[in-house]
């Protein structure tokens, strides 16, 4: 596949700089991650079978996209410690000709160390209502992006072509520019709800599997 520099650069009539002079390279700390997971699976008929899991990532020099202070631009930054855990169940059976599947995971992602990053957007920022300044990200605090449920689903018919119908569904997450959790539309200055809603979309489509 390409990558982003070689699709940003492919242009006869319209030449870039060198790839190799349009990025800063630093020297990067390695990114370490500590994960336990215990689980248990069952399959109580031929037909049938559940699974449930616990988990918990811990990483240590994670590295995430913030954004600028120029509208629409970003930069990835160390962020201490971030992480991840939760819990997923799913199962699966099939009767007769028809297959059904669900799995539902419960994900609680956040910062665990403090940090300072642009807040240009929040009405939270050290500005004092301006459209510039900074806020403070204290350990506890939700990463964006990053929706706290996740369901899948999942159900076929064993038809021919084999027939299969799939939907997804998140929650909703905060954006990015509210890392701390805290931005409220002042419908002046500052706008929208600093989150996004939950959304679903399915798929119905033949198989030749």
């Amino acid at each position: 596949m390409p990558t982003a520099i070689e699709l940003g650069c492919a242009n006869l009539v319209n030449a870039c700089k060198l790839p190799n002079a349009t990025a800063w390279d630093p020297p990067l700390t390695q990114g370490v991650t500590r994960t336990i997971e215990v689980g248990l699976c069952a399959q109580p008929s031929s037909d049938t079978q559940w699974r449930l899991g616990v988990f918990r990532a811990d990483n240590r020099d994670d590295l995430l996209f913030v954004a600028d202070n120029q509208a629409g631009f970003g930069y990835f930054k160390y962020f201490g410690n971030t992480r991840r855990q939760g819990i997923e169940a799913g199962s699966t059976t099939r009767v007769d000709i028809f297959s059904l599947g669900a799995n539902l995971t419960l994900l609680d992602a956040t910062y665990q160390s403090n940090e300072t990053v642009n807040g240009a957007a929040n009405s939270t920022n050290d500005s004092g209502g301006g459209l510039e300044g900074n806020i403070q990200i204290t350990s506890g605090n939700k990463i964006p992006l990053v929706p706290r449920q996740l369901l899948k689903l999942n159900a076929g018919v064993a038809l021919t072509p084999y027939l299969d119908l799939n939907m997804i569904g998140a929650s909703g997450s905060f954006a990015r520019g509210n890392e701390n959790n805290a931005h409220q539309p002042d419908g002046n200055l500052y706008l929208g709800p600093g989150r996004s809603a939950g959304y679903a979309c399915s798929i119905w489509a033949p198989s030749t599997w």
